[in-house]
């Protein structure tokens, strides 16, 4: 599920002509919408585009463009939790693509950004997939002061579920 403003970032087009390409590709059964502005692809043809986007060398920038999408939708939206309630699928793709490409400070900033909204949603478990990235990323950041930060969160996200073993690692 994505929306306008999430293609036209990563397209890099304008919004009314991403909008019109959108369009384009539901009236051609190529994308589902849902009324809302709200678009779904079905995965094989994700997989294609993500063949062509590799084939095109063009994948590691539009991946980038994703993670950088996302933080700034994260920062913008990290108190508002109806916003992010479509959006958690997204975020946590969003926190596994950076961390695949290697941008360290961004995969720890989006696990700073949404730890309120995990918490006050009862998305452990989405945190708790999160924090082991951020740790490598910190780790290898050198970044004691969010290595400690993080180490936290996690614990307290442990806790929250009953294991007790792992809050206490």
């Amino acid at each position: 599920r994505f929306g306008v403003e999430a293609y036209c970032a990563v397209a890099e087009e304008e919004q009314w002509d991403g909008l019109d390409r959108l369009d384009l590709l539901v009236s051609l059964s190529l994308l589902g919408a849902d009324g809302t502005r709200a678009y779904r692809q079905h995965a094989l043809l994700a997989d294609f585009a993500s063949e062509k986007l590799a084939a095109a060398g063009d994948a590691t920038a539009a991946k980038t463009r994703l993670v950088n999408y996302t933080l700034s939708f994260a920062e913008q939206h990290q108190h508002d939790y109806e916003a992010l309630q479509p959006e958690w699928e997204n975020l946590s793709a969003a926190i596994e693509t950076a961390h695949g490409l290697g941008l360290g400070r961004e995969t720890i900033r989006l696990t700073e950004l949404l730890k309120e909204g995990w918490f006050a949603n009862g998305r452990y478990t989405d945190a708790r997939a999160a924090y082991p990235l951020a740790e490598e990323a910190a780790t290898r950041l050198e970044d004691e002061a969010a290595l400690g930060q993080i180490w936290l969160a996690w614990g307290e996200a442990c806790l929250e579920q009953s294991d007790y073993l792992n809050a206490e690692t």
